[in-house]
């Protein structure tokens, strides 16, 4: 009888962990699509990881279909959201534009200034450069500089930004989605201790000392 009541308590125990996890799956779908793959992002693309795990931590969603569009342009409005939410960024609730709660959080928190570009909805929906997510992400890691002209110098001495190949940043070339998410983990990364991997050849066909 004791026999019976184990292998009766272990089976219901597994059926419990099973439900447990189904309702986990279920309760977040991008998860869930990040696990199974998205069909734009092979196993071989370079921020798959990052992408996955952008995903995961919720920042940042798919599109219908199983795409993730990696190669997407990104909105200055869209990426302030996103930096906002993955650094959790205390945002209070406004009746205005979907994104001005977030302008607010990054406005508090030092990512954004009313200097780096007219606070307004036309400007917010510009897609969003390599150089102001420079900015953005080195100011969310911590550095400082009073040129605006060296934000992206720091984030790629650092390894928040990497380079394009051939020693080319491409300050003025719009930001990608799977850019921006590589950016995001990165800054995630220096934030919890951990160290970057240096894009040393960009850095130093482009003069960017390394000391």
């Amino acid at each position: 009888m004791n026999t019976y009541r184990k292998k009766l308590n272990k089976k219901a125990g597994l059926l419990f962990l099973l439900f447990s996890l189904s309702l986990t799956a279920s309760s977040n779908p991008g998860a869930e699509a990040a696990a199974a793959g998205f069909k734009d992002v092979p196993a071989a693309h370079w921020a798959k990881s990052g992408i996955d795990a952008a995903v995961n931590k919720g920042y940042v969603e798919g599109y219908p279909g199983g795409l993730f569009m990696p190669d997407a342009s990104v909105t200055r409005a869209e990426f302030i959201k996103m930096i906002v939410t993955a650094t959790g960024q205390p945002v209070e609730a406004t009746e205005g534009k979907w994104f001005e709660s977030y302008v607010g959080a990054a406005q508090q928190a030092g990512l954004y200034a009313a200097g780096d570009f007219a606070n307004s909805e036309l400007e917010w929906n510009r897609k969003i450069t390599r150089r102001e997510m420079a900015r953005i992400v080195a100011r969310a890691a911590g550095l400082e500089t009073k040129e605006d002209n060296k934000w992206m110098y720091l984030a790629a001495k650092t390894g928040l930004i990497s380079g394009l190949g051939a020693g080319k940043l491409g300050e003025q070339e719009h930001t990608t989605r799977a850019q921006s998410v590589a950016a995001v983990e990165r800054v995630l990364t220096v934030n919890s201790g951990g160290k970057l991997k240096v894009d040393k050849i960009c850095c130093q066909q482009r003069g960017i000392g390394l000391a």
